[in-house]
């Protein structure tokens, strides 16, 4: 799992700006057992999603905490995350991305740029 990144104070108006890297990160073969031990220690933005992302940081999931928690400690990212959470691109509107957030109840959702990789 990745250390989280710092974020800086800007104007809010695009899903860019309100997104951050300062969340936890995971591979997908990495184990509820792993993920749960690395998330101590660190200040993050959020920890309420696990942003599950390949080696070369292409998006593939979100997995839920909650999830995480009560998971056997062998089971994998994969296993665990939502292949098709909600995601958009970093210029799309902040109304927008709020709209498609809310239409599938979800409290967050990923930001990707156009070549699938996770953005924020």
């Amino acid at each position: 799992m990745r250390q989280p990144e710092q974020t800086n104070g800007a104007l809010f108006q695009t899903a860019a700006q309100h997104a951050t890297r300062r969340v936890p990160i995971a591979a997908p073969g990495d184990s509820a057992g792993v993920l749960r031990a690395a998330l101590a220690g660190h200040d993050y933005d959020s920890a309420a999603h696990v942003v599950v992302c390949d080696g070369e940081e292409r998006f593939r999931g979100i997995l839920r905490v909650e999830a995480l928690l009560a998971a056997p400690a062998h089971a994998t990212a994969a296993q665990l995350m939502d292949e098709s959470a909600p995601v958009v691109a970093p210029g799309v509107d902040q109304e927008i991305a709020a709209w498609r957030a809310a239409q599938r109840g979800e409290s967050a959702l990923a930001v990707v740029d156009g070549s699938g990789r996770f953005w924020a």
